[in-house]
């Protein structure tokens, strides 16, 4: 019985050995930036992401839904907002997922991560945050990599 668990033991730790050392086959995050002057339209697009074509630096952007995820007494609403962005240059869309926080005293903030995309952006990832500035223009800031 002991040699049983000293085998598994073993065996267990040869396994998270090698998941802790094998290579990560994600490349780093880029930089980018993503500019909308608006809810929803035209996007611009800056960074290392762009500049190492992990992205497209222009296309329109549209509102695929917008959830009610909570309200705080009268400072503010929580939503989840699911977008959607179509590269001008025809390599493809990648969508995105929102939780936005509108505070009524400080503006409007949120946390964007990636969920999925077609054609060129088939493996792309990332997240970030961002915020809203006056009049309407979103500016969403972080990383995105390829698998």
């Amino acid at each position: 019985m002991m040699r049983r668990i000293v085998a598994f033991i073993g065996v267990v730790s040869a396994a998270l050995i090698g998941l802790v050392a094998s290579p990560a086959e994600a490349t780093p995050p880029s930089d980018v930036e993503i500019v909308v002057p608006g809810f929803e339209g035209p996007f611009v697009a800056t960074g290392t992401a762009v500049d190492d074509g992990v992205v497209c630096g222009t296309g329109e952007v549209l509102t695929t839904f917008i959830k009610p995820a909570g309200f705080q007494g009268n400072n503010g609403v929580n939503l989840t907002v699911g977008k959607e962005f179509t590269c001008d240059d025809g390599s493809g869309t990648f969508s995105a997922k929102l939780q936005v926080r509108i505070d009524f005293a400080r503006g409007v903030s949120f946390r964007w991560v990636i969920t999925g995309g077609t054609d060129e952006y088939e493996d792309l990832h990332g997240a970030g945050s961002g915020f809203v500035v006056p009049v309407d223009t979103d500016v969403y800031q972080g990383g995105l990599h390829v698998d």
